[in-house]
């Protein structure tokens, strides 16, 4: 019995390591499949991370450039809108000859040539009633236009030796004018001065009338448009192309389209900013710096011409400004939809 209850026992112990040594392979099979799960895990783990970062890195390239291209293209802009500013406005002849031939300008000429005319009539005790027909708004308004187009060569109908011309009619218009007054008035007058009189008056007229008609400066005016306009013609070709350049790489550095509209927006209302400072600073000199110019309407005249040059630069920064918002208005709305 008890030789069987061994046998038995030896029988267990033997079937139980039996069943050990077959599952073993089961077992190790098992851990081999759990390591290498862990790994191909780590490594797919790894590899996204690596992917996040280089991608980071690749936003942050981008952002640079981005940046980078936006500023450029904010000067580009800046330097073509204000060169264009000067051509429209600062270097324009037309609008120059529309400055010294305006109603108001010709107005305070004519009234000023008129008073000096009379003073002399009165002088030589001659009546002005018919100096005040030579000394006419239509004469005064023809010489003006004759001379400022004339010079600056704008129209055929005016030239400077029209005007001349112009200046000697009046002349003779005015010793005309004298003769019959002093024919009409039965004012006795010394036959041997009379002629030399008479000259002498009308010189002095019309000698003042040059002098307040012709603008010394109006020649160098004329050299500096047209060297100026020249380089204007160039610089607004070349920074034409340099702001479509800077706009095609802001947008093509961006992975998201709201972020290239964000920034060409920025560029514009830089530009838009920089007019602004600019039309401030022109503004508080106007205000602060007297001109030394005489006679006032010339004064008055210049001040205009300044006014008028500003306005456009004024008008150049309201326009960005308009297509800023507009932008900006546009980015905002791509980013809502996840553009």
């Amino acid at each position: 019995m008890e030789q069987e209850t061994k046998v038995n026992t030896s029988q267990n112990t033997s079937s139980h390591t039996h069943s050990s040594h077959r599952s073993s392979p089961h077992h190790s099979h098992g851990s081999s499949s759990y390591s290498h799960h862990s790994s191909s895990h780590h490594s797919s783990s790894h590899h996204s991370s690596s992917s996040r970062k280089k991608k980071r890195s690749k936003t942050k390239s981008y952002d640079k450039l981005r940046t980078v291209f936006s500023f450029l293209l904010f000067l580009s802009i800046a330097v073509t809108s204000v060169f264009a500013g000067f051509k429209v406005s600062v270097l324009n002849e037309e609008k120059i000859a529309q400055t010294f031939t305006s109603v108001e300008y010709v107005s305070a000429l004519y009234n000023d040539v008129l008073e000096f005319s009379q003073d002399q009539c009165l002088k030589c005790g001659i009546p002005d009633s018919r100096i005040k027909d030579v000394i006419s708004y239509s004469n005064i308004s023809e010489i003006q236009n004759a001379y400022t187009y004339g010079v600056l060569g704008l129209d055929e109908m005016y030239s400077e030796s029209r005007y001349v011309d112009m200046i000697k009619d009046l002349n003779e218009d005015i010793v005309n004018a004298v003769k019959s007054t002093i024919k009409e008035n039965n004012i006795t007058v010394d036959e041997s001065q009379k002629s030399d009189g008479m000259k002498k008056l009308s010189n002095e007229i019309t000698e003042y009338l040059t002098k307040k008609v012709e603008f010394n400066y109006l020649s160098d005016i004329i050299s500096i448009t047209n060297v100026g306009n020249k380089v204007l013609d160039v610089g607004i070709v070349l920074f034409a192309i340099f702001t479509v350049a800077f706009l095609l790489l802001t947008i093509s550095f961006s992975e998201k389209k709201y972020r290239s509209v964000r920034a060409v927006c920025c560029s514009i209302f830089a530009a838009s900013i920089l007019h602004l400072f600019l039309v401030i600073f022109v503004g508080i000199v106007a205000i602060f710096k007297d001109l030394l110019v005489y006679p006032s309407y010339l004064c008055d005249a210049i001040m205009g011409y300044v006014k008028s040059c500003v306005s456009t630069f004024f008008f150049e920064g309201f326009c960005l400004f308009l297509i800023g918002v507009i932008l900006s208005t546009l980015a905002w709305k791509m980013k809502r939809n996840n553009d």
